[in-house]
């Protein structure tokens, strides 16, 4: 799966050079009439922003509404790095639903990575953020359809079409905001901290701008 993530971003970019924005699209969930047009607009409204993403409901396979808190994180309005690395990893729930929001090309074709990790979706949002803002639109324009419960064994079948390092291993790493917030606290005061790997979240000296 993590593969055809890429391979789908790759085809975008290279088949519509010109275009501004890339969005994954799943086929199974609902999506609003008006969810491009907001998500456009969203982007256009904040130049710095580098991922725009809606308000999200959940649904059963069969129809039925699944009672869960909507998810609010947004770091629009948040200029220096190091506030929005500490939003992210204070306050970052929800990366499975964001990685399914609007980004801009640019970004997306050096952000979408083929590295073989659990919670990939973590993985990008966690280097956009670094990159800029990201704008959360306050309306329900995506409902989006459970087709199992979420688990990590679920996410080793499905994203690593079961071929992985037993658990625990380091041969396929598992990114997550408890592993990367080691470095979520930080200011003009503090010493450079390097990130931990993959080395791809940058230096952390750099989020003194």
């Amino acid at each position: 799966m993590i593969p055809t993530w890429r391979e789908v971003a790759e085809i975008a970019i290279r088949e519509y050079p010109s275009a501004e924005y890339f969005a994954w699209v799943s086929d199974h969930d609902q999506w609003h009439s008006r969810w491009l047009a907001e998500m456009v607009h969203a982007l256009d409204s904040n130049p710095a922003a580098v991922l725009a993403y809606p308000m999200t409901k959940r649904l059963e396979p069969d129809g039925t509404p699944v009672e869960k808190d909507l998810r609010v994180f947004q770091t629009a309005g948040l200029t220096r790095v190091a506030d929005r690395w500490r939003e992210f990893c204070l306050k970052g729930i929800g990366s499975g639903d964001m990685v399914y929001g609007l980004m801009r090309v640019p970004l997306c074709a050096q952000r979408v990575s083929s590295a073989r990790v659990m919670n990939p979706d973590r993985l990008l949002i966690a280097e956009l953020t670094l990159q800029g803002q990201i704008q959360r639109v306050p309306e329900v324009l995506w409902v989006r359809r459970r087709s199992a419960v979420a688990s990590i064994t679920r996410q080793r079948i499905t994203l690593l079409a079961g071929n992985y390092a037993p658990h625990g291993s380091r041969g396929h790493p598992c990114c997550s905001t408890r592993t990367i917030s080691r470095a979520n606290i930080f200011d003009r005061r503090s010493p450079p901290v390097r990130l931990p790997a993959p080395a791809a979240y940058a230096d952390a000296s750099r989020s003194t701008r």
